[in-house]
């Protein structure tokens, strides 16, 4: 009687949109819609997912010896001056269930208790996804776990009887849960919204299989009273089958994930991937999704350390009919300097502060403002108030109230007068900052505004590799710098006071400030310290320890080429990571056959670079050692090695040094080598279609050469294809129709044939050719072309795979005023029919030259 009763209850349920009187804070209408309860008008979210209660960051903040529930504390603060309003995270089921689904109510449930009681007393909401499936260990090896998906793959997680025995059991006490901090159970809890009950589920292709085991959870969880909206996700699996069995089942919405820069590449992506977020095309499978709510329970710009990314695509999702976003994955900021956790993302306020803001203007659009027409220009796109520009590095929101911003610009405010919020990095109209870290000016009355300073924020290494935890990847310096701040409402002397109550005023605009929570006024002020009470507590920051460190020691980044031509000039480039304020910058030079190094002083540029331009009496032809040493006091600091002790000494023995080469003087530049550009190079992840492979090998002179060889085409592709990125090299060179490219190539015994060479520009437009190959090498020439309507593959391959492949550029207007310059090169084999094994079907590639012609 009562498996009728549950069956009448649910068709009664899924025929009906949600009730405006519900006790539900959001309810999905009859076309998919998510809506406030309260006022019946759509709802948008975007957040992060945030793991602290589980796997790795447990871990390694128990081994760190810090206290999760103050860095929970922390990081709560930080979602909320992002202005974040969503949270979600699949609940690691391994570390938190037995084998027969029984929840065990251990510390990792009373973290995600405590971890929700503070997004509700913050506004952010939540949605939960009970079942992850994954094993806990990543990026280390798997640990012991007693859950019940330890004992199951994931396809037998959707279609054995006995393990949806499990999960039944285990939704049903999961729900019902009371919270240790709010004594309200899950079920009840109104900031979590919804729940969605499989992380990244695999589904069968039988379509009545995928309704029994999402009914059958949904009848367990809707059999507990819950009227919550319920999610399943859909992106793992791209058959229109699957697509079928989710979309006829008895759910509310359909969770999506984007990841359109790929996965995991162990270094830093580099170029224009603005062609890769323009859109988010939602495939045509099965009109059953058209009255699902839509949400993305993950999307990251994996792998790539520019802030152009966020606003385009929430501006996508949002085109796309999504509701609910949430980035995968938020770095805890004790943790944040390692970026040790997933190594492919890196999002902090503290560590990120520029890929911060540009997810503080993602959040502002998704969650306010009006979807309108993407507008190119050159290499930038307009969203209504929001401007993202690749070439400046710079996302932009500019509406009369508030204006953000993650880089150098000079965009007037709409209207100066009616501004409010100001929150940026770098030099604006408004405010001048040398130091590296955000900032926050707040207008609290009409003769007083808040502002908030962040420690700098310094990157020692590609932050994207294989990181550990005694490794820092980044650092947070402590550092006074000048701020310039030039309001109308402010007097030239205004006053800055600090939570001390200590004060000074300005001279011309401007003040030197250290990290911290301001007043400013023209007037004077009685204000007591509590008046200065924000969303961020510094002193709180501080107290906690090592992981966000009053930086104390030196480091300094090498910014110069390995090599220059005799015609170029050949300037070194160095940051200095130090809290002091002026120290001594000097360069050691040795070449073969001097006795003793020279020394040259660098000239300080900003608070952080120093340069040089080599006099001409050492920039002939050949090889040259050298050495940067910082000088403070009678301290020295030499690098590389950080070693105590002058070049000028006697005794200075050391184990390396940088090495520059001086070149003859030529039009050649080199753009591909493939020992010095292995991290320039993308591949295709294209598995699913193509068994290939991909080694460095060397020629029978002992040069090096990239060998592409294709083993097996397993379904029908057009090509397989990679991507070269040669900006770096191209930086100062101001291209003409004259300049040609030189290919160094040949193919495999079993060819291909041909190949077709795609040149990209840094606007996303490109051109195409196809070369011919032969079996010796050979230097092949293509002229360097303006741009073309042409389409060529978007790499590193977008995910999930339903994603188009390509993507057709149409060259903008203005080509002369705008000159695009080429970025990145593709090269495309051709695959043949689906079949037998290949023999030696490839490819070798030796160089890649770029050939200056006459202008």
């Amino acid at each position: 009687m009562r498996k009728v009763y549950s069956l009448f209850f649910l068709f009664i349920f899924c025929l009906c949109p949600f009730p405006q009187k519900s006790d539900n804070l959001i309810y999905v209408d009859k076309e998919g819609r998510i809506r406030w309860t309260s006022n019946n008008e759509e709802a948008y979210f975007l957040g992060v997912n945030y793991s602290t209660p589980f796997a790795f960051s447990y871990r390694a903040l128990k081994d760190k010896r810090k206290s999760h529930k103050e860095i929970i504390d922390l990081d709560i603060q930080e979602f909320k001056r992002l202005r974040l309003n969503a949270y979600r995270i699949h609940v690691w089921d391994r570390e938190v269930s037995d084998k027969d689904g029984n929840l065990l109510d251990n510390e990792h449930i009373d973290l995600l208790d405590y971890l929700i009681s503070k997004l509700i007393e913050n506004d952010i909401y939540i949605i939960l996804t009970p079942i992850a499936w994954w094993g806990t260990g990543w990026p280390q090896p798997d640990v012991e776990t007693p859950g019940f998906s330890t004992f199951y793959s994931k396809i037998e997680s959707t279609t054995t009887p006995k393990v949806l025995k499990a999960h039944v059991n285990y939704l049903k006490q999961f729900i019902n849960h009371v919270n240790h901090y709010t004594k309200k159970s899950y079920k009840v809890e109104k900031n979590i919204i919804g729940f969605e009950i499989f992380n990244e589920p695999n589904l069968s292709d039988d379509v009545e299989q995928i309704n029994h085991y999402i009914n059958t959870t949904v009848e367990a969880i809707r059999e507990e009273g819950v009227t919550k909206p319920l999610f399943f996700n859909i992106s793992e699996n791209p058959g229109k089958l699957q697509w079928e069995g989710v979309a006829s089942s008895n759910i509310q919405g359909i969770s999506f994930q984007w990841y359109p820069t790929g996965l995991v590449k162990y270094s830093e992506l580099k170029g224009n991937f603005l062609p890769n977020v323009l859109s988010y095309p939602i495939p045509d499978y099965t009109d059953k999704i058209k009255n699902k709510a839509k949400l993305v329970y993950e999307f990251d710009a994996a792998d790539i350390e520019k802030s152009y990314m966020y606003p385009v695509m929430a501006h996508s999702f949002k085109e796309a009919g999504m509701q609910w976003a949430t980035m995968f994955c938020y770095d805890p900021a004790a943790l944040a300097q390692y970026n040790s956790e997933y190594s492919t993302h890196y999002l902090n306020l503290l560590y990120t502060p520029q890929k911060a803001l540009s997810f503080l203007i993602a959040s502002y659009l998704f969650q306010n403002e009006k979807v309108s027409k993407k507008i190119l220009d050159s290499t930038s796109v307009i969203m209504g108030d929001v401007l993202v520009d690749y070439s400046k590095n710079l996302s932009l929101l500019n509406t009369a109230e508030r204006i953000y911003y993650t880089n150098n610009n000079d965009a007037l405010p709409k209207d100066v007068n009616k501004l409010e919020h100001i929150a940026g990095y770098g030099n604006s109209k408004l405010i001048k900052y040398n130091g590296r870290g955000t900032y926050f000016l707040d207008k609290l009355n009409d003769d007083l505004w808040k502002l908030e300073i962040f420690p700098d924020a310094v990157w020692l290494k590609d932050p994207f590799g294989k990181n550990g935890l005694d490794n820092p990847v980044a650092k947070l310096i402590w550092k006074s710098h000048k701020m310039k701040i030039k309001l109308p409402v402010l007097n030239r002397d205004f006053k800055v006071y600090s939570p001390d109550n200590k004060s000074q005023a300005a001279s011309d605009n401007t003040v030197t400030l250290k990290p911290g929570v301001y007043l400013i006024a023209n007037k004077e002020k009685t204000s007591k310290t509590k008046s200065l009470a924000g969303v961020i507590d510094f002193d709180k920051i501080k107290k906690y320890g090592d992981f966000i460190n009053d930086f104390e020691s030196i480091e300094i980044k090498n910014l110069t080429p390995v090599s220059f031509c005799e015609n170029e000039e050949k300037k070194i480039t160095i940051e200095v990571y130090s809290k002091a304020e002026n120290p001594k910058v000097s360069i050691y030079i040795k070449k073969p056959g001097w006795r003793n190094p020279g020394k040259y002083e660098l000239t300080k540029i900003n608070d952080f670079r120093y340069e040089l331009v080599l006099p001409s009496e050492i920039t002939s032809n050949g090889k040259i050692d050298y050495f940067i040493t910082v000088e403070q006091n009678d301290d020295v600091l030499t690098f590389p090695g950080k070693l105590n002790v002058s070049p000028g000494n006697w005794a200075f023995d050391p184990d390396d040094s940088y090495k520059l080469s001086i070149l003859p003087a030529s039009n050649d530049i080199i753009i591909y080598n493939p020992e010095r550009d292995v991290n320039n190079v993308v591949f295709a992840n294209v598995w699913r279609f193509a068994q290939f492979g991909i080694d460095y090998t060397f020629d029978k002179n002992n040069d090096e050469q990239l060998d592409v060889n294709i083993i097996k085409v397993k379904e029908k592709f057009p090509e397989f294809a990679m991507q070269f990125y040669i900006g770096d090299y191209l930086k100062s060179v101001q291209p003409n129709i004259n300049d040609e490219l030189v290919f160094e190539v040949k193919k495999n015994s079993e060819g291909p044939g041909l190949i077709f060479v795609r040149i990209l520009f840094n606007d996303g437009s490109g051109f195409e050719r196809k070369i011919g190959l032969k079996s010796d090498y050979e230097n092949v020439t293509i002229a360097v072309s303006k741009p073309e309507k042409t389409k060529y593959a978007l790499l590193p391959r977008p995910y999930p795979t339903f994603l188009p492949y390509w993507f057709e550029s149409i060259p903008q207007d203005n080509l002369n005023e705008k000159n695009p310059k080429p970025e990145s090169i593709q090269i495309a084999l051709p695959l043949p029919e689906p079949g037998n094994d290949l023999n030696n079907y490839g490819i070798k590639l030796k160089k890649i030259s770029f050939v200056k012609g006459n202008e």
